[in-house]
């Protein structure tokens, strides 16, 4: 009898990197949770390439 492999998924709070069209830059969000007013915090930094983006959120 085989398995079906798992599917593996990100964690919750995770952060991400998408292209943004509009801006024609990779945008590099991660969630921090709430603020006391319902407020979701999510901030976002921005580059030009994926590796300047990543650089930008590590702090380097």
């Amino acid at each position: 009898m085989t398995e079906t492999p798992k599917v593996r998924r990100a964690g919750h709070g995770g952060d991400t990197i998408y292209w943004d069209a509009a801006k024609n830059r990779y945008v590099g969000a991660v969630s921090l949770g709430y603020v006391p007013n319902g407020e979701r915090r999510r901030p976002k930094v921005y580059g030009k390439t994926k590796t300047a983006r990543s650089a930008r959120r590590s702090g380097s």
